[in-house]
C-alpha cells in the first residue's frame, strides 16, 4: 500500500540493495515481502501473528485514501490527522533496523544490569530456591557467574516481548508526531521524492554531537522526515498545532532525497531509474547493511558506585545537511 504512491505508471518501482550494489526493478508485492517479521510464540507454545493480522490491518486500512487526499491537494481532516499519526508514529519501529534497534538496546541493557554476574545476588537467588523448595541447587553461585561471564550462558528477550515494546512505544510517537507543527512539502512538476526502508528520518541539529547524545522525535532543533508519496513529504518541526502544504523548489527535493538515502539500512527506492542513481551515487558509499547504532552507558552513583543509571540512545544516521 504504501509503496504503491512511488511507483511509476506501470506499477512498479527501482530499488537499489546495499548489500549487492545492484538497481532492479521490481512490483511492491515483491518488494514489500517479510515473512513473519512480526510473529512470536507465546508462554503457551503457539505461534502468533496478531500484531500483523490485528494492529498493523487497523492502522494501515485508512492510510491509503488519505495519501491520495493529500497528494491532491486536499487538507486532511482531524479523523485523518489521528490515523496518519498512528500510520507514521510505527513507521519509526515497524522496520526491521527498527526491531534490531529495540532489540539490542534491550540486549546491551540486560548485560549492564545482568544480576547473574554478580555472586551475591546469585547466592541470594539459589538460598531463596533452596528455602521455597526445599531442595538444594546443583550449581554454586560461582559456577553460575562463571558461566555467563564466558559468554555460554545469556540472557536474552524473546521475541514476543521485543514487538511488544514496539506495539506500546509506536502508540507514544504516534502522539509525539501528532503534536509537532507539520509541513507537507509538494514537490515541483517534473521532480519526484524516493523512499527507503527506513522512512522516518531524523535530521539532528547542526553541531549535534552524535558520540554523545542521540536525538529523538521531540528534541528541540530537531527536523522529522517521512515521505509519504512520491509527490509529497511530510516535515515535521518542532511542537505546534500548524499543519499547511508548502510548494518547494527542486534543490529542496534534492537535499530531502538525498537524507532518505542516507538514512536506508539495505534499500533504497524510486519511480526513476536515473533519479535512483543520482542520489545514491552522491551518499550512499558504504555497500553494507547500515543497522542502527544503539550505546548503552552506565552512569553510576558516586555515593553508591553498584547503583546508577543507564544511559540508552541510537546514534542519528544522518547529520545535517546544507
Amino acid at each position: 500500500m504504501y509503496l504503491s504512491g512511488f511507483a511509476d505508471s506501470e506499477g512498479c518501482l527501482w530499488v537499489f540493495d546495499r548489500r549487492t550494489s545492484e538497481y532492479r526493478y521490481l512490483a511492491p508485492k515483491r518488494i514489500a515481502a517479510h515473512k513473519n517479521l512480526y510473529t512470536f510464540e507465546d508462554a503457551d507454545g503457539r505461534v502468533r501473528q496478531d500484531i500483523e493480522t490485528k494492529l498493523f490491518q487497523l492502522i494501515d486500512a485508512p492510510v491509503r485514501p488519505i495519501l491520495s487526499a493529500i497528494e491532491a491537494g486536499l487538507r486532511p481532516k482531524d479523523d485523518d490527522l489521528d490515523a496518519l499519526a498512528l500510520f507514521i508514529g510505527y513507521l519509526r519501529l515497524r522496520t526491521p533496523g527498527g526491531l534490531h534497534e529495540i532489540e539490542d538496546g534491550y540486549i546491551q541493557s540486560l548485560k549492564l544490569t545482568n544480576p547473574f554476574l554478580s555472586e551475591h545476588s546469585v547466592a541470594k537467588m539459589i538460598q531463596g530456591y533452596e528455602s521455597e523448595s526445599g531442595e538444594r541447587f546443583e550449581m554454586s553461585a560461582q559456577e553460575i557467574v562463571e558461566r555467563f561471564s564466558s559468554g555460554e550462558l545469556e540472557l536474552r528477550p524473546a521475541a514476543g516481548h521485543i514487538v511488544s515494546i514496539m506495539a506500546e512505544t509506536g502508540l507514544t510517537v504516534a502522539q509525539y508526531v501528532l503534536s509537532l507543527r507539520w509541513v507537507f512539502l509538494l514537490a515541483p512538476i517534473g521532480r519526484s521524492f524516493i523512499l527507503s526502508d527506513e522512512p522516518f528520518v531524523i535530521e539532528p541539529p547542526i553541531g549535534h554531537n552524535p558520540e554523545a547524545s542521540g536525538v529523538g522525535v521531540l528534541t528541540p532543533g530537531v527536523k522529522k522526515y517521512v515521505p509519504l508519496t512520491q509527490r509529497v513529504c511530510l516535515l515535521m518541526e518542532e511542537p505546534d498545532t500548524a499543519k499547511k502544504f508548502e510548494l518547494v523548489q527542486g534543490h529542496d527535493v534534492r537535499r530531502v532525497n538525498c537524507l532518505i538515502a542516507l538514512n536506508s539500512n539495505r534499500f533504497v527506492y524510486g519511480s526513476d531509474e536515473r533519479l535512483l542513481r543520482r542520489i545514491v551515487g552522491r551518499t550512499v558509499k558504504e555497500r553494507v547493511d547500515r543497522k542502527p547504532e544503539v550505546v548503552v552507558e552506565f552512569i553510576a552513583n558516586p555515593a553508591a558506585p553498584e547503583e546508577g543509571l543507564i544511559k540508552v540512545f541510537t546514534k542519528p544516521r544522518v547529520s545535517s545537511q546544507k
